[in-house]
């Protein structure tokens, strides 16, 4: 099974004491309220291959669809880490599986089938925030492990109806969601976000400053009880045409 699948399953059932960062380093610590993962470019790492040891759950890292470089490669062991952000043949697959490669974020209209088939990868689908309910029933009839939306929909500073915007494409979709970070959230933003089944955020790994201001408003999110209400967790696109018709 993908470490990061793993991780956000266990997010589900933390303790109400949360912790910082630590799994993309190996650490072997409680899961906090949202995965913060680190976004960079396969050319920024390889300039400054340091970029790897930021203080985030996990890295993506934007191949472009190919493998990784040895050096890049190298530089990557023992991280929790994944590439996306293009389309994925099955040679471009098997060679990352090779290095390590925990989880892709992929084009669903340029990646191959082979991708649900890796039982050991983790596969986040890019959606649109323009998503429709018959393409979120489809997305929910593939085994893929969790959906990846770039768009930035909530805004700064975030308001109740960036939060609305955002539950209407979180709220077609089953599974772990993650989406870009807002600029400069305060930690009652995470926890809104946290709370409507938001599972990590994406920041740019080069950004000391915002990844040490989000793993510190994160420490301060609060989990949501059992019982306490709707999780906003439920997908609508399942429902049938009959019952849209009631």
């Amino acid at each position: 099974m993908s470490k990061l699948v793993d991780l956000i399953r266990r997010m589900n059932q933390r303790s109400p004491q949360s912790i910082g960062f630590g799994a993309a380093t190996g650490r072997d610590e409680s899961p906090q309220a949202i995965l913060l993962i680190g976004l960079v470019s396969d050319a920024d790492l390889a300039k400054n291959p340091k970029l790897a040891n930021a203080e985030v759950g996990a890295i993506l890292v934007d191949s472009g669809g190919g493998a990784l470089s040895d050096a890049l490669s190298k530089a990557m062991d023992g991280k929790l880490w994944g590439a996306g952000l293009a389309g994925f043949d099955q040679a471009g697959i098997d060679a990352l599986l090779e290095q390590g490669c925990d989880f892709v974020v992929y084009d669903p209209a340029t990646t191959s089938s082979a991708v649900v088939d890796a039982d050991d990868l983790g596969s986040f689908i890019v959606v649109s925030k323009d998503l429709d309910r018959d393409t979120a029933r489809g997305i929910a009839g593939i085994e893929t492990s969790g959906s990846f939306l770039m768009a930035d929909v909530v805004g700064t500073p975030v308001t109740v109806q960036g939060l609305i915007e955002l539950q209407k494409v979180r709220g077609l979709l089953e599974g772990p969601f993650v989406a870009a970070a807002p600029d400069s959230p305060t930690a009652g933003d995470l926890t809104a976000l946290s709370r409507m089944g938001v599972s990590g955020i994406t920041v740019a790994l080069g950004d000391s400053k915002a990844i040490k201001a989000l793993n510190a408003g994160i420490k301060e999110v609060r989990p949501k009880r059992p019982g306490s209400g709707n999780t906003g967790r439920t997908a609508l696109a399942p429902s049938t045409s009959g019952e849209e018709e009631e």
